[in-house]
């Protein structure tokens, strides 16, 4: 997801009976006008799957919100999003990109940002065999050459994989063209 569309995500959005997240909105700071609430970057809503490390990741925030809720009673703001502060607060937009930011800095990891991850996702995705719709719609992009031209990098192990398919595709021939020449 991008982080404008995390930073909108409701509760009423995450469905742990399916396991899956409907992308129907995004919030975002926008200079000289304040937060804005908006549709997706396409104007669709869409819906992805949320594996079962996400669902049980989401569901013991949830509990903690809930928890957090409770100490706070009648001082917790009404607020229907996922991400929000030990308070109930909405966590401003940028928040989570610094918070990211820090949390590479502090533990000497390869710089990368947030968004950086979504590259990455898409990325091991598609290396790992998962079909380009099947990427592209979880990215929530409308041409699946977005998905191919922007959001995928080839790797050395990409590249080994695409050997080994061509040795596999060629060897039988090879062994037929010998065969043919004894």
């Amino acid at each position: 997801m991008r982080s404008e569309e995390l930073m909108g995500l409701s509760w009423e959005n995450v469905d742990f009976q399916t396991c899956m997240i409907t992308v129907a909105k995004t919030r975002q700071a926008v200079d000289g006008v304040g937060i804005v609430i908006g549709g997706t970057k396409t104007g669709k809503t869409r819906r992805i799957p949320m594996s079962s490390f996400l669902t049980q990741s989401l569901l013991t925030y949830k509990t903690r919100q809930a928890q957090s809720k409770e100490l706070f009673g009648s001082k917790w703001p009404d607020s229907p999003y996922v991400f929000v502060h030990e308070n109930g607060q909405p966590i401003y937009p940028s928040t989570p990109s610094h918070w990211f930011s820090q949390f590479i800095r502090k533990n000497q990891f390869k710089k990368i940002t947030l968004h950086g991850l979504r590259h990455t996702f898409a990325t091991r995705l598609i290396e790992s065999g998962a079909p380009i719709a099947v990427v592209s719609e979880i990215l929530g992009h409308s041409q699946r050459s977005t998905t191919l031209n922007i959001y995928t990098h080839p790797s050395d192990t990409g590249y080994d994989t695409a050997l080994k398919k061509m040795d596999q595709l060629f060897s039988p021939c090879i062994t037929s063209s010998e065969e043919t020449e004894k």
